[in-house]
Order: structure tokens, then C-alpha cells, then sequence
């Protein structure tokens, strides 16, 4: 009997669902999981970090502007990203980074998320259903890059706030509020450091006043409301903001590193340019699960209960349902954000009298209501599990499931994928012998990173993905010039590029082909041109 009560206890629904999860993750997500074009050159700012023990004020990686007196200033706005994950590399290579961040992505929904979500709740089911939701919505930016470090973040930051703002209480002479958060100014440090997210955690402070402020004009007509009570409800919140973005000053940049993420987030020229600041597609997967967590919240609130939300969480839900629609990068945010409510709304429709009034309804109900009643949800089981698994491929330098299923069967190698990056052309490269301590490649930026991360110092490109740090008019240059009969090889040589390497599948092949310019390389993937 005690062995069937710990099988049901450790098969529950709700630890069912994390198994599920897991599996998914590590059997279909790592197989392009290093494709973004950032991978090489945040792996060559980590080697730069603890080479030289300290933080780059100007590039160090790509070719000089000859047309400018100054070097480039950069601000690495995720350092601490950097430094952790090339600790990591040289530690445990590829294996191990995969590891890493498949923990850290599971801990964010199933240790940190869905504990607060059942809280909030009060439902295993509920919480079970929209954890999950959120987790493969988040998927979409589920890669290898610094920004899978904010999730936990956010959704630490959203759980402690969501907790601070439905405890509070007022009695007659005091307000009496759940104790005030003071551990997010730390954690603001360190977010500051990691990735220019914080800035939407900043957001969350800010929804927090404002839902403050809206509360006590819901609930108080203009005899009692006075600027004096007002006061006592949000200006705990106001510190709390205030010491949070002082916070985001200490990093090697200062308030530099805000005017980056500005000057980013302004141009529109770069929110069109990168596709994760697009507006979704509502054919894809992410986009129709996207839909379905509103339209169930939504038919949760007017077909349940009543709920018992504050302005809080309606603000939240608003503003990254505006972001998630103007932007697929804000998805996993939009699905931290929406858990706590989806489940809720859950909960609040097994009330609704569609479930009372008809009979097989009623069966529905009651059986969910059985399994309900059973359910358990143990972070140590999940905490254990991740735990092992890390430990497990870590020891034997390798993916679990995703090498045992895949490499078997398919033989796909980690790391950045030889259909998408060109190793071959670059072996080509670095075999040339060259009297020049510094080869110059003039190619697309989406292979600059990599090109700084093979060519480890010796082979510098003329462009990569960073943005904030080449400005809007090289990337306008590079796409007007990149097509048939483009003066492409005045951009290359006013670089003083040495080579060309650029997409077998390029537009200006066929100009290349023509022209009296040496092929060093060609293959399916990739053509190399002396220049």
C-alpha cells in the first residue's frame, strides 16, 4: 500500500506534466539550440574577460573603421553572461552548456514558477496546465544566449511582487503589508549585469505603483479618498522602484548601459531588422498557443467566478499582451505573467454553471475535482531529478536524451550547426598562409560571431549582430549593396578586407562568378573570394 501511495504521489498529474516537459525539451530543442548569430562573439567576450580581467570599453573583435579616428566604443551589456557561459565552455565544452541552460529553463517554470502559480491558484491542475503553457511558449527564445538568464529573474521578481501586492491589508488605523521585497534591489544588481532585460523588471515596479494607486480609486469614493491615505499604500512601492533602478547603475557602464538599451529599443530601422522584434505569426505554433492562454483566460472570467484580481495583475497582463503582439521576444515574459492568471481563470470555471446545470458536465467536474483531491507537487522530486540529470551529463559529456535519441539515429552534432555556419570555408581560411597578423573577412553579420569565435583573434570580420554597436547606416550600406550589380566591393575594401565570405545561395554570386576575383573556397554552403 505505501508503495502505490508513493507511485501515485510521484506519478501525480502535476509531476507527470514536469516529466513531460523535460522529455520535450531535451528530445526536440537543442537540435539548432546554438544557431543565433550572437553564440561566437559572447564565447570570445567571456575569453576576453578572463584573459584580460576586464570589462571591454571598446571592441576588441571586429576590423577597424580606416574612415574613423576613434575605435569603436562598446558596451557589453551582458558581461556577466559572457564570463559564465565561456567558464562553463572550457570547462564542459558544448555538453555542458546545453546542460546548464536546459536546468536553468526548467527551474524557471518548475521550481521557481509553478510553487507561487499553485499558491496563487490554489489548484495543482490549474497550475499544471498554465505552467506548461507558459513553458513551451517560452520556447520560442529558448537558445543559447544570455537572455535565457533573465526568465528566472522576471519571474522571480514578478512572484515576489504579485505576493507583496495580494497580502497587504488595511485595518482601521494601520496598513499591515506583507514584509517589502528588499531582496530585488540585490537581484537588480546582478540583472543589470546579466542582460538588458531588467528594464521590464523595472516595468513590473512601475505596474505595481500604478496598480497601487488604481486599487484605492476602485474601492474608495471621493469622501474617503485622500492624497494622505493614498500615500501609505504606494509609497512603500516608490522606494522600492527607486532603490531597484539605483541599482541597475552599478555596473562597469553606469548609466552608458541605459542609453544603449534606448538607442536600441528607438530605432525602428533595428526592431524591423530582427525578426524576434517582429510581430508574431498566428499560424505557428507559438502564436496559437499564445492565443489559446488568452482566450482561456478570458472565457475563465466571464464564464467563472468572480475573480479576485487587483489592478496588478490586470495591468500586467495588458501591457505584455501589447508587447507579446507588437514583439515574439516578449512571449516567455507574456507566459510568466499569464500562469498565475490562466489558472486562476481555471479554477474560477469549474464554478460556472454550465458544470452545475448539466449532467455530464457535472461528471467532468467531479473528476477532476477526484484527481484534485490526490494531487501532490514536490519541488524536491523536480530539484532532485534536474539535479541528477545536470550530474549525470556532465560526468559522461553528453546531452541526455538528445544525444541517445538523435545521435543515434540522425548523428546531429552540439554546437553551432555546419548547415548554418561555415566551418569548412573558414578551415580554408586559417590555412592560408598569410605574412598579416590580422585577416579581414568582409561577410554577412550573422556569420560575425562565429567568425570571432573561430578565428580566435587572428580572423576578424568587418560586421556581426550588434546592433547598438555599428549604428543603423553600415547594416542600410550592407543590404542596399549586397545584390546584383551592388558596389559591394567598395564597402569591402574601405574595411580593407582581405576576403570574402558570403552565402553560396547570395544574390551577388553570379557578379562574383563573372568577375576576375580569385575563389579561394566554394562549396554548397559557402564561397571564399580573395579580394
Amino acid at each position: 500500500m505505501n508503495i502505490l501511495l508513493l507511485a501515485r504521489r510521484t506519478f501525480s498529474f502535476s509531476h507527470v506534466v514536469f516529466i513531460l516537459a523535460l522529455l520535450t525539451l531535451f528530445a526536440f530543442q537543442f537540435e539548432k539550440f546554438a544557431n543565433d548569430p550572437g553564440v561566437g562573439w559572447h564565447l570570445a567576450t567571456g575569453e576576453y574577460l578572463l584573459q584580460n580581467e576586464t570589462v571591454p570599453v571598446i571592441d576588441p573583435f571586429l576590423a577597424s573603421d580606416p574612415s574613423s579616428e576613434q575605435p569603436r566604443a562598446w558596451v557589453s551589456d551582458q558581461w556577466l553572461s559572457d564570463l559564465f557561459l565561456r567558464t562553463l565552455y572550457n570547462a564542459g565544452s558544448w555538453e555542458l552548456l546545453y546542460n546548464v541552460f536546459g536546468f536553468i529553463y526548467l527551474l524557471t517554470f518548475f521550481i521557481i514558477l509553478f510553487p507561487a502559480v499553485k499558491n496563487y491558484s490554489h489548484t495543482f491542475i490549474g497550475a499544471a496546465v498554465a505552467v506548461f503553457l507558459a513553458f513551451k511558449l517560452a520556447q520560442i527564445h529558448f537558445i543559447l544566449r544570455p537572455v535565457l538568464f533573465s526568465f528566472p529573474l522576471f519571474a522571480y521578481c514578478y512572484i515576489k511582487l504579485l505576493k507583496f501586492n495580494r497580502n497587504e491589508k488595511e485595518s482601521e488605523n494601520e496598513l499591515i503589508a506583507q514584509k517589502v521585497p528588499w531582496i530585488l534591489v540585490p537581484i537588480f544588481i546582478l540583472w543589470a549585469n546579466i542582460h538588458p532585460s531588467f528594464v521590464i523588471g523595472l516595468l513590473l515596479l512601475l505596474l505595481l505603483v500604478t496598480g497601487k494607486v488604481l486599487d484605492q480609486f476602485l474601492i474608495r469614493d471621493s469622501d474617503t479618498f485622500t492624497w494622505q491615505h493614498l500615500s501609505r499604500h504606494f509609497k512603500t512601492p516608490i522606494i522600492l522602484f527607486v532603490c531597484c533602478a539605483l541599482a541597475t547603475l552599478i555596473n562597469p557602464y553606469g548609466y552608458n548601459l541605459h542609453l544603449s538599451i534606448l538607442d536600441l529599443s528607438g530605432s525602428k530601422f533595428f526592431m524591423n531588422l530582427n525578426e524576434e522584434w517582429l510581430s508574431p505569426n498566428f499560424d505557428e505554433v507559438a502564436g496559437k498557443i499564445f492565443l489559446s492562454v488568452l482566450g482561456y483566460i478570458l472565457i475563465g472570467i466571464f464564464l467563472g467566478g468572480k475573480v479576485s484580481w487587483k489592478a496588478f495583475e490586470y495591468l500586467t497582463l495588458v501591457f505584455f499582451t501589447i508587447f507579446s503582439l507588437k514583439g515574439i521576444r516578449f512571449f516567455p515574459y507574456f507566459g510568466i505573467v499569464a500562469a498565475p492568471l490562466l489558472a486562476d481563470s481555471l479554477r474560477q470555471l469549474g464554478h460556472s454553471k454550465i458544470f452545475h446545470n448539466y449532467r455530464s458536465f457535472r461528471k467532468i467536474k467531479e473528476c477532476f475535482t477526484s484527481i484534485e483531491s490526490k494531487e501532490c507537487y514536490s519541488v524536491k522530486f523536480v530539484s532532485v531529478t534536474l539535479l541528477a540529470l545536470l550530474a549525470w551529463g556532465s560526468v559522461n559529456k553528453t546531452v541526455p536524451i538528445f544525444n541517445s535519441l538523435f545521435n543515434s539515429l540522425f548523428d546531429l552534432p552540439i554546437g553551432p550547426s555546419r548547415e548554418k555556419f561555415p566551418y569548412a570555408a573558414m578551415e580554408a581560411l586559417k590555412s592560408i598562409d598569410s605574412e598579416d597578423p590580422t585577416i579581414v573577412v568582409f561577410s554577412t553579420p550573422d556569420w560575425g560571431g562565429f567568425i570571432t569565435f573561430v578565428g580566435n583573434g587572428r580572423i576578424k570580420a568587418v560586421m556581426d549582430d550588434r546592433n547598438t554597436l555599428l549604428g543603423e547606416d553600415i547594416y542600410k550600406e550592407f543590404l542596399d549593396v549586397m545584390k546584383p550589380g551592388g558596389d559591394w566591393l567598395k564597402l569591402a575594401n574601405r574595411y580593407g578586407a582581405d576576403y570574402l565570405l558570403i552565402s553560396a545561395k547570395s544574390p551577388i554570386v553570379c557578379d562574383i562568378e563573372r568577375s576576375l576575383l580569385e575563389i579561394i573556397y566554394q562549396d554548397s554552403q559557402a564561397v571564399l573570394v580573395k579580394l
